[in-house]
């Protein structure tokens, strides 16, 4: 996700006008989001982190397992960019316990 911030404020709406915005922007920085959902429970999760590295990925996957779903017998992974770099490699980078 790239973050943006306006250049110029939006000109306010006036009788008879819709708001008008400038399209320049200033970027600021870049995130990453993992988006969690069982969408039968009703339950949503998101998680914000400052870059994509194995690392996060990790974590957030044991925090899945650990925390969220410590009982199940095996949890179902499914992710939307099945060309992401760290799919489907072990969670080597956090520590079980």
């Amino acid at each position: 996700m790239v973050l943006h911030a306006d250049v110029q404020p939006p000109v306010p709406v006036e009788p008879g006008k819709p708001e008008r915005v400038d399209y320049e922007y200033e970027r600021r920085g870049t995130r990453n989001l993992f988006v969690m959902v069982e969408p039968l429970a009703g339950w949503r999760h998101l998680e914000v982190t400052e870059q994509r590295t194995m690392q996060d990925y990790a974590q957030v996957v044991r925090w899945l397992v650990d925390e969220v779903y410590p009982h199940a017998e095996y949890i179902r992974l499914v992710q939307d960019k099945p060309e992401h770099p760290h799919a489907g490699l072990p969670l080597r980078n956090v520590p079980t316990g």
